[in-house]
C-alpha cells in the first residue's frame, strides 16, 4: 500500500477495499469491525442506529446503557431519533464536501479527515451552530466558480483559506497551459 494509506482505500493491485473501519457511536472514533471500540470501549452498534446513539449521547444516556436502551426502543422511536440527527450529518457532510473538493484541487489530502474528527464528537450540535454552519447546495457550473462560492459562504475559516489556496493552484495551471 501506498505510504498516504487510509482504512478503506481501495487496494493498489486489485481494487478491492482494503479495510472497512465502522465510525463507534460513542466517540466517533474509526476502528476495524469488532464486538467492542478500542478507545472507549464502548460495544459495537448497527450502522443504521448511529444517528440515535448520538442522540441519546447528547441528552446524557452513558456509553454502556445505550445499547441496551437502543435494543428495547420501538424502531419507531430508533427512526425518529435519525432523523433528529440527519440535519446534523448533513451540515457536516456538506463542509467536507467543500474541504475534499478543495484537497482534489490542491492535491494533497488530510483536512478533511482532520475536520471530520474535529467536528464529529460536538453532534448534534446546538440549534444556533447548527444554523450558522449549515450551507445551501452549491450551484456553481465550474470548478473557479465553485471555489470562489466556497470562499465567500465558508462557514469555518480552514474552508475560505483551502478555496483561495485552490483558487490559485488553477490560476497557476491555467497560466501553464496558456504559455505552451
Amino acid at each position: 500500500m501506498p505510504p498516504d494509506w487510509q482504512a478503506g482505500d481501495l487496494c493498489s493491485h486489485c481494487g478491492g477495499a482494503s479495510r472497512e473501519d465502522v465510525r463507534r457511536a460513542w466517540c466517533t472514533q474509526l476502528i476495524p469491525p469488532g464486538p467492542f471500540c478500542r478507545h472507549c470501549g464502548s460495544e459495537q452498534l448497527p450502522g443504521a442506529w448511529y444517528g440515535a446513539a448520538r442522540m441519546l449521547r447528547s441528552v446524557g444516556v452513558d456509553q454502556f446503557s445505550m445499547p441496551e436502551r437502543l435494543r428495547a426502543m420501538p424502531a419507531a422511536q430508533r427512526e425518529h431519533f435519525s432523523r433528529q440527527y440527519a440535519p446534523h450529518q448533513a451540515m457536516l457532510e456538506r463542509l467536507l464536501d467543500d474541504v475534499t473538493f478543495a484537497e482534489s484541487v490542491i492535491g494533497r489530502r488530510g483536512w478533511s479527515a482532520a475536520l471530520e474528527d474535529q467536528w464529529l464528537p460536538q453532534l448534534p450540535a446546538a440549534p444556533e451552530t447548527l444554523t450558522a454552519l449549515s450551507l445551501p447546495p452549491s450551484t456553481a457550473d465550474s470548478d473557479e466558480a465553485r471555489l470562489t462560492e466556497m470562499r465567500d459562504q465558508a462557514r469555518l475559516p480552514l474552508s475560505a483559506w483551502l478555496a483561495s489556496l485552490a483558487r490559485l493552484r488553477l490560476g497557476a495551471e491555467r497560466n501553464e497551459a496558456d504559455s505552451i
